[in-house]
């Protein structure tokens, strides 16, 4: 359990350094196919291409790439519209994303009612939180933190459905997990990245290695 919570502090800190000294200062894509390459290189070492077939390994990677390669994408630009609480705030919405896959598009089941109740304890929540008007900024943020959660709900439904063995062979083929993460981050940095945004200098740096390493590659060690 401490784990668990360790992780949590670890991702939710890194809310806020993205959102106080990445956001608007370091291109999003680029930043997030940085943060993706890097833990791609913390995993490449434990790699063993012949404990999964290729197939298998195909699927992981496109997993990968819905997970946290484009879960990122949605989530960097939103810091452009919300603040860091408010990024924290809507992700809340998260777990009840990832009942109605499983429920609905996988199970064929109908929504229990602690669903329904859950979703209307989050908007009201929200709402209250944020009361004041509304711009379009924010409901622009707004669909961009949700479409990150759907991608991460998405990506952890078929990551549980996926045959991978026990938690000890996992950290030998998270690698195509990541490589598929770093390609559709890679295309994106390429077609829309701003390089006139590239990280520039060292606190840019150190967060970005932070973030890398310790927050995405580290953190799923856990």
């Amino acid at each position: 359990m401490w784990i668990l919570w360790a992780v949590t502090l670890l991702w939710a800190a890194s809310f806020s350094l993205i959102g106080e000294f990445l956001a608007g200062h370091v291109d999003g894509y680029l930043a997030v196919f940085i943060r993706m390459a890097l833990a791609l290189l913390v995993f490449a070492p434990l790699y063993r291409w012949r404990r999964l077939p290729l197939l298998r390994q195909l699927q992981l990677a496109a997993i990968g790439a819905i997970q946290i390669g484009i879960m990122y994408l949605f989530l960097y630009h939103a810091f452009l519209y919300l603040s860091v609480a408010e990024v924290l705030l809507f992700t809340i919405f998260t777990p009840l994303y990832v009942v109605l896959i499983d429920d609905v598009i996988f199970n064929k089941q109908h929504l229990p009612l602690r669903w329904w109740l859950a979703t209307a304890v989050a908007v009201v929540g929200a709402a209250i939180i944020r009361y004041e008007t509304v711009s379009s900024d924010f409901w622009f943020g707004f669909a961009l933190i949700q479409a990150a959660n759907i991608c991460f709900a998405a990506g952890q439904i078929c990551y549980k459905r996926l045959p991978l063995g026990d938690e000890r062979n996992q950290l030998h083929v998270f690698a195509p997990f990541f490589a598929g993460a770093a390609v559709i981050t890679a295309f994106a940095a390429l077609w829309f990245g701003n390089l006139q945004l590239a990280p520039q200098t060292s606190l840019h740096w150190g967060i970005l290695l932070w973030l890398g390493i310790v927050a995405s590659g580290l953190g799923y060690f856990a």
